[in-house]
């Protein structure tokens, strides 16, 4: 029997249901309060390098390390972000 288009794929997840995906929103809503909870500067790269397009070279002066040194913060800041998700 085909599953039930208005309780997604697999027919009994529906409104509610923990494990469905949260709407656009929600996730916009839930990845903000995850940044917010990171420190300043974890922030800074997140937002230059993914929300601005900036390289970890043009990142660099902005911040006052060098691009190898925004690299490895850009990197420890997805981590920390990853586990603010609980995705780690």
């Amino acid at each position: 029997m085909p599953a039930d288009p208005a309780n997604g794929p697999g027919g009994a997840g529906g409104v509610g249901d923990a494990s469905a995906p949260a709407a656009p929103g929600e996730q916009v809503e839930v990845v903000e309060r995850a940044l917010a909870r990171l420190p300043e500067e974890c922030r800074q790269v997140i937002d230059l390098h993914h929300r601005r397009y900036l390289s970890f070279a043009d990142i660099a002066p902005l911040v006052g390390r060098s691009p190898e040194s925004v690299r490895t913060l850009w990197a420890r800041a997805v981590e920390a972000l990853q586990r603010e998700l609980g995705q780690s």
